[in-house]
């Protein structure tokens, strides 16, 4: 039952919320006193609907439990910044700027849902709220919040680590070795407007160097996924800049 884009948790527990990174080492039983103590709820939102906004007060933080979101941030010229996905089983909204001149907790980056999502959205107030029983679940949940803005950060320095390149060409290159690991293919979750905004480039260029890598036998361009034909010819783009 959905009010107002909000939906209590039934006594029957989502099977999705117990699968959810937040509840890690966390019994049905106790996640049950976790949504009731702290008022959790779930609010389903529709394709490109905001979840919340960058600059809006940070009273929630969400686990996602169906669909897609996109982090983005706002440039001050307006240029939108692609941040990073968020998929079911993950969190979103747990990093906030609170050195602000207004003193509060804002979001610094806005969720935008990819497709139809379902968030379980828990208040930030219940996690600054220890009752007088300080119970072990509780501590287990700041633990798995924790574990979740530690990978976030991990993400961060992945993205610094491209966006430390000057070229195009080299933070192409430098995001496909990344992102294929030990593998030589790289999915695409994403749309290309968002790769390209995550790259910080124009979508146009980063059309143009996926097809002239293609053209010099390095990589091999798919609808759902990047393979890699030549790892030694992408890795020399990092030390020259002509492909």
């Amino acid at each position: 039952m959905i009010k107002d884009g909000n939906k209590k948790t039934d006594r029957q527990l989502d099977p999705r919320i117990i699968e959810n990174c937040l509840f890690k080492n966390i019994s049905p039983d106790n996640i049950k006193q976790i949504l009731n103590c702290s008022g959790a709820v779930i609010r389903s939102y529709r394709k490109d609907e905001t979840i919340f906004c960058q600059g809006m007060q940070a009273d929630y933080f969400y686990a996602l439990l169906k669909g897609h979101v996109s982090i983005v941030s706002y440039m001050p010229s307006g240029r939108l910044n692609f941040l990073y996905d968020v998929f079911p089983g993950t969190l979103l909204g747990e990093h906030y700027d609170s050195q602000n001149d207004s003193g509060i907790r804002q979001y610094w980056y806005e969720g935008i849902a990819s497709e139809a999502s379902d968030v379980l959205a828990v208040p930030w107030r219940y996690l600054y709220s220890f009752c007088g029983k300080a119970c072990d679940h509780h501590k287990q949940l700041i633990q798995n919040l924790y574990e979740s803005m530690s990978s976030k950060e991990w993400l961060a320095m992945r993205k610094i680590n491209v966006l430390g390149f000057a070229s195009v060409q080299e933070r192409v290159a430098a995001w496909l070795i990344q992102e294929a690991g030990e593998s030589n293919t790289v999915p695409l979750q994403t749309t290309r407007e968002e790769q390209a905004g995550y790259l910080c480039v124009a979508r146009p260029s980063l059309s143009r160097t996926l097809m002239q890598m293609q053209k010099a036998s390095m990589i091999s361009v798919h609808r759902k996924q990047i393979r890699i034909v030549d790892k030694e010819k992408l890795e020399n783009v990092l030390q020259s800049k002509d492909l």
